[in-house]
């Protein structure tokens, strides 16, 4: 199949920066309750400070591995096919997602079988 060649080059408008925020989550199982937290840096200090915000953390936490199940909707949700200029607005996009997801509610439950 033969495609004629474009008259001009395709525009494509990015914002020129590699600025990146860390984002830490969890979700219970049991009930269903979505934790997040965010940060500037990624390291075991901030990671630390994430687990502190959990209530009770066991040493092995196969109840925290749905959270792999939440990451691939909510980039899909809050910044797929979008334009950001700034960092600020892509964290404005995702935390409006997130806190969709404050409370338990139909979706988290499809996603990480809740019953």
């Amino acid at each position: 199949m033969w495609v004629p060649p474009e008259i001009k080059d395709p525009i494509l408008q990015h914002a020129p920066t590699r600025k990146s925020v860390a984002c830490f989550g969890a979700l219970s199982v049991g009930s269903g309750q979505f934790v997040r937290m965010m940060c500037t840096i990624f390291n075991a200090a901030t990671f630390h400070g994430f687990l502190k915000r959990l209530l009770f953390l066991p040493p092995y936490s196969p109840q925290l591995a749905p959270i792999e199940r939440v990451w691939r909707p909510a980039r899909r949700l809050a910044t797929h096919n979008r334009y950001f200029a700034t960092l600020p607005d892509v964290l404005k996009a995702v935390n409006a997602c997130f806190d969709r997801w404050r409370r338990p509610n139909n979706v988290l439950r499809r996603l990480c079988c809740i019953t």
